[in-house]
């Protein structure tokens, strides 16, 4: 947050919301003591996803990937909805690079990429002559 221009005193206030938490959870109808929660983002939270895209602009830009860029003027697009994100690329070379930097940045600030929930899918677009 501090590379990307944000006030200390706002990142102090988000750094409260997520210090000292504590949590229970309910399976079938008892509840379990409280445990801390010490690290990551809490799931719910609403700072969550603001503070999932501050990291993940932090980790693209590291790795020299454009987070504006789109496939009408580069070789790969990266859309994102919270914590999901889309490859897409004019080659499968090109989305692997870009995956492999992905992993590699995400990984220096203790992020990893869950490969069980990592899907591929090839669209290839057949024009045909009218």
């Amino acid at each position: 947050m501090i590379h990307q221009g944000i006030h200390p005193k706002i990142i102090r206030l988000a750094k409260m919301t997520m210090a000292k938490t504590m949590a229970q959870v309910k399976i079938y109808g008892v509840t379990t003591k409280q445990f801390n929660i010490d690290n990551g983002l809490k799931q719910g939270d609403a700072l969550a996803p603001m503070l999932f895209n501050l990291a993940l602009h932090w980790v693209m830009t590291q790795t020299g990937i454009d987070p504006n860029s789109t496939l009408a003027y580069k070789r790969v697009q990266i859309v994102g909805y919270a914590d999901d994100l889309d490859v897409m690329g004019r080659s499968f070379t090109a989305i692997e690079e870009v995956y492999k930097d992905l992993e590699q940045g995400a990984a220096k600030i203790g992020l990893q990429i869950n490969a069980s929930k990592t899907k591929r899918m090839i669209q290839i677009r057949n024009i045909q002559p009218s």
